[in-house]
């Protein structure tokens, strides 16, 4: 679903410099176009697999495989790149280079924005669904803070230069209603092991939504509501506190990212990016603030949630440990039998 959706928004925001008769006499245009976008997929996908394979033992068969993804990755650049270069013409230089300019820049909105996205996806349902629901729930109270208070306060709209519409009411009315969505609603979330546990395999079958054969409650990463953090001297449950950094985020940040959008369409006279959804435009449309809000997450997790347990959860260690020689193996076995007797001597003494 996820490159499914990228691959959508990388057509459209290609299409925005999409000039004909300029690129009828541009030999393999769309084939290069298409082939940077193929070598950051690529690249991204194959990283996070190769990082998932080491922790599950039942995906170390892939391993000799994944060895070489970054081999692969470099020839497929190359090619990519040689095939770029070869077919400039000296009467359309400048514009196959401000294209390749903005298939690059397209590929960090999408491909770097949300290389985190499936890595959120496996470490728990609620690093997608949390994020995902406080952007909706942000921008569904602007446009309510927006119709009932606007300008009431305020009379200089918030951005006239890219989206005349925006209050200032609007924004800081749904700033404050966001976070109180989130603190509540990243609670609900958590009750639900579907959404708080990490997936503990690669299945290319759908699980059941109340099923838990495919979840590693077990693991360190899985969120509870039982897990206490002291915020500015308040206690709040884990959950609640990341959802409420979540909601920041999604108020004060990812509105940006639609801002950004709104630039895009208006430096190309533009009104929407596609027509696949009617009435609201194209993917990229409904996903502008998505991009960052799914990125913020992934930090989120990687730099405040995983650093409270272990560098690596006992099974991802134990995984990681399997691959190891048997002379290996036993000086990490001796190693942690030395530091488990330090720390109960420190503990008896």
């Amino acid at each position: 679903m996820v490159l499914m959706i990228q691959c959508a928004l990388y057509l459209e925001l290609v299409n925005v410099r999409y000039d004909a008769t300029r690129e009828l006499e541009i030999p393999l245009f769309r084939t290069t176009q298409w082939g940077w976008f193929t070598v950051a997929i690529f690249y991204t996908y194959g990283e996070w697999l190769r990082d998932f394979a080491f922790s599950k033992p039942g995906l170390h068969w892939l391993l000799p495989v994944l060895r070489y993804h970054g081999a692969v990755a470099f020839v497929l650049f190359s090619g990519v790149l040689v095939g770029t270069i070869a077919t400039l013409k000296r009467k359309l230089i400048r514009y196959q280079v401000s294209h390749l300019s903005w298939s690059v820049t397209s590929i960090v909105l999408i491909v770097a924005q949300l290389k985190g996205t499936v890595s959120n996806i496996f470490n728990g349902l609620f690093w997608f669904m949390m994020p995902a629901a406080a952007v909706v729930a942000n921008d569904t109270f602007a446009y309510v803070c927006g119709v009932t208070f606007g300008k009431k306060f305020v009379k200089q709209p918030f951005l006239p230069t890219l989206s005349p519409n925006k209050t200032w009411e609007g924004f800081v009315g749904a700033s404050f209603m966001t976070l109180v969505f989130c603190y509540f609603f990243a609670q609900f979330l958590a009750r639900f092991d579907l959404m708080s546990c990490p997936v503990d395999n690669l299945y290319f079958t759908p699980r059941l939504f109340d099923s838990r054969d495919h979840l590693d409650c077990t693991d360190n990463y899985t969120l509870r509501l039982d897990q206490k953090v002291n915020v500015l001297g308040v206690s709040l449950s884990l959950p609640a506190a990341h959802g409420l950094v979540i909601g920041l985020v999604a108020s004060l940040i990812a509105p940006w990212g639609g801002f950004l959008a709104s630039a895009i369409k208006r430096a190309y006279d533009i009104k929407d990016f596609g027509t696949l959804i009617p009435g609201h435009g194209g993917v990229m449309d409904r996903m502008d603030c998505q991009l960052l809000i799914m990125m913020a997450a992934y930090v989120q997790f990687r730099t405040f949630h995983a650093p409270r347990f272990a560098a690596w959860p006992p099974a991802t260690l134990i995984a990681r440990a399997s691959l190891l020689p048997r002379e290996d193996q036993l000086k990490v076995l001796e190693g942690l039998q030395k530091l488990v007797g330090a720390v109960g001597a420190v503990g008896a003494s």
